[in-house]
C-alpha cells in the first residue's frame, strides 16, 4: 500500500460571487486555465459568505511560483475555508469539514492540521429556571489528521473533554447579570475557532422573553419596541482553550464585553478657572496705622450635569469571533437614553488664609498686594455624586483649598433640561459606530454568515458587523455579506458574496 501526504493549498484568492472570482479586484472571471486545462469556478449550494480562517504558527510563507503568479494566483501561508459547504478552493467542489460543528486544529506535535468536533445536547429548561441551571452538555472530540491518504492510522474520533454550560441570565451583557433569562425553547448553538484552532468559542443564541418598550418621555414614539421577541439574539459566549496537539481541552469560561457605566441618578460636576484673579483697592486697617487690608477674588465656573432618570439602558452582543491576529472580538450594541439637567454656576470665590479672617488679608501699606495673595489650589477634576441639585454644591464641594466662601459679586447659575442619547456599537474600548439619535424602529440582529451580523428593521439592513469591523450604510433587504480576515473588512452586497 502506498502512503501519501497531500500538500493541499489554494492559489486562487479574491471576492466570490455566484460562479465567479475576482483574481484581479473588480474583474470577475468564471474559470481559470492552467496548462491548457480550464477549471470552472464552482457554485455553492448554501451560504457563500461564511469564512473560517486558518493560519499555522509553524509554517513559513511558501515560495512564489512565477507560472502561478502569471495567472494572478498565489500560494499563501494562511487559508480561508469559505461558505457553509466548507470549500477550500473555488475550483473544487470538495468541502474540508463535515459540519459546522467541526474545525481544524494545528497539531504542533504532528506538524499538521487535525480534525476536531463537538457534540452537544440541550438540557430541559423553562423561562422560570433559576440562573446557573444546566443548559447544554458538550463533548469535545479529537479526530484524524487532515490531508493524508492510505495512512495506517485510525480515522475515528476520541472524546477528550465534556462539560455542562450553565443557563445565565445574560440578556443585557453590559449590565450583567440580567434580571431575566432568555427563552430556552428556541436555543441555538454555534462555534468559532481561532486561526490555529486551539481556542474555540461556543455561542448560545435564543429569543427574548419580553420586548423592551421605552418610555415616550425620552423621545421615543408611542408603541416603539427596541427588541423584537420574534428575532434571535446572542445571549451567552463561552471560550474553551485546547492544548497544542488537541489532546486536552480546558474548562469553558464565560466571555463578556466590558461592564457598562453606572447610569443611576447622579451628578457629574467639575470646576474651572474662568477669569483672572483680582483684588479690591486696599483700605486702611482700623487700629493699625501704616497697614491696609483687601480681599482677593478668583472667578470660577462649575458645570454640573445631573442625570435624573436612566430611562433606557440596554445592550446586546452582536457576534463573537476571532480576527486574523487571533484576538477574540465581541462587538456589542448599546443604547442609553436619559433625562439630564445641565447647570452652570459662575461666581467669584474669596481667597482667605483661614475661615475667621472673613477673607480680609492685611499687610503694610507700602507692599504690593500681589505679594500677599493667599496660597490656594483649584480642584478641576471630574467628580460624581448622588446629590442632585445645584444649591447643595456651594457648601458641600469647595473647589479651593484656602477658600472661604462664594462672594455674592457676579454670582449666578443657569440650568437647562434635555434628553441625552448614546447609541453605538463598541468592541472593548473601541467605538465602531455611533448614531446621533435613537433608531426609532424595532430592530433585530440577523446572522448573515457564521461571523457577520446585521442590525435590521423590517425592510432595511442598517449596518453589517464582523469581528471588530463594520460595513456601515443602510441597504434594502435582502442583504448578503462576508468577512475578509486578511484585510479586516466586512463586504456587503445585494447578491451572494464571499471571499477566499
Amino acid at each position: 500500500m502506498t502512503e501519501k501526504d497531500i500538500v493541499w493549498g489554494n492559489a486562487w484568492h479574491g471576492k466570490l460571487a455566484a460562479g465567479t472570482i475576482e483574481l484581479v479586484p473588480g474583474t470577475p472571471v468564471s474559470s481559470v486555465t492552467v496548462d491548457g486545462v480550464t477549471f470552472a469556478v464552482q457554485g455553492v449550494p448554501g451560504n457563500l459568505g461564511d469564512t473560517r480562517y486558518l493560519r499555522s504558527p509553524d509554517l513559513a510563507d511558501p515560495p512564489a511560483i512565477p507560472a502561478v503568479a502569471a495567472l494572478n494566483g498565489e500560494f499563501k501561508r494562511d487559508a480561508v475555508i469559505y461558505s457553509d459547504a466548507f470549500r477550500w478552493s473555488p475550483l473544487s467542489g470538495i468541502g474540508v469539514l463535515e459540519t459546522k460543528y467541526h474545525w481544524l486544529l494545528w497539531d504542533g506535535t504532528a506538524q499538521a492540521w487535525r480534525k476536531m468536533k463537538i457534540q452537544y445536547a440541550w438540557q430541559t429548561l423553562s423561562t422560570s429556571s433559576p440562573a446557573g441551571s444546566d443548559c447544554c452538555y458538550v463533548t469535545v472530540w479529537r479526530g484524524p489528521l487532515a490531508g493524508r491518504l492510505n495512512r495506517v492510522e485510525s480515522q475515528d474520533y476520541t472524546q477528550i473533554a465534556d462539560f455542562m454550560l450553565p443557563y445565565n441570565y445574560a440578556t443585557d451583557p453590559r449590565r450583567r447579570p440580567s434580571a431575566a433569562g432568555y427563552d430556552p425553547a428556541g436555543r441555538q448553538l454555534s462555534i468559532e475557532a481561532r486561526r490555529d484552532g486551539r481556542r474555540l468559542v461556543l455561542r448560545i443564541a435564543a429569543k427574548r422573553v419580553d420586548p423592551l418598550v421605552p418610555d415616550v418621555s425620552v423621545g421615543f414614539p408611542p408603541g416603539y419596541v427596541i427588541w423584537d421577541t420574534a428575532a434571535t439574539y446572542l445571549f451567552d459566549v463561552f471560550e474553551v482553550v485546547l492544548s497544542d496537539d488537541g489532546s486536552t481541552a480546558g474548562t469553558p469560561t464565560s466571555v463578556w464585553p466590558p461592564a457598562g457605566p453606572v447610569k443611576n441618578p447622579r451628578t457629574v460636576w467639575s470646576w474651572a478657572v474662568s477669569g483672572s484673579l483680582y483684588w479690591d483697592p486696599p483700605e486702611p486697617l482700623d487700629g493699625y496705622p501704616g497697614y491696609v487690608w483687601t480681599r482677593y477674588f478668583l472667578p470660577l465656573t462649575m458645570t454640573a450635569t445631573m442625570y435624573t432618570e436612566a430611562s433606557v439602558y440596554t445592550s446586546g452582543m452582536l457576534t463573537a469571533g476571532y480576527d486574523k491576529d487571533g484576538v477574540l472580538r465581541l462587538p456589542t450594541y448599546e443604547a442609553i437614553s436619559e433625562v439630564i439637567s445641565t447647570g452652570v454656576i459662575t461666581g467669584d470665590y474669596i481667597l482667605a488664609p483661614h475661615p475667621l479672617s472673613e477673607g480680609r488679608v492685611s499687610f503694610p501699606e507700602t507692599d504690593d498686594p500681589a505679594a500677599h495673595i493667599p496660597a490656594y489650589s483649584v480642584d478641576t477634576s471630574e467628580h460624581v455624586s448622588d446629590v442632585i441639585g445645584l444649591d447643595d454644591y456651594f457648601d458641600l464641594f469647595q473647589p479651593l483649598s484656602g477658600s472661604f466662601a462664594m462672594s455674592a459679586r457676579d454670582y449666578s447659575y443657569t440650568t437647562s433640561d434635555e434628553v441625552q442619547h448614546t447609541v453605538r456599537i463598541i468592541d472593548g474600548a473601541e467605538t465602531l459606530k455611533t448614531w446621533a439619535s435613537p433608531i426609532e424602529e424595532t430592530i433585530a440582529f440577523h446572522d448573515l454568515t457564521n461571523n457577520v451580523v446585521d442590525i435590521r428593521t423590517a425592510i432595511n439592513s442598517l449596518i453589517r458587523v464582523g469581528p471588530g469591523k463594520v460595513h456601515d450604510g443602510t441597504m434594502s433587504l435582502p442583504v448578503f455579506a462576508t468577512f475578509d480576515h486578511r484585510a479586516g473588512v466586512v463586504y456587503s452586497s445585494t447578491a451572494p458574496i464571499g471571499i477566499v
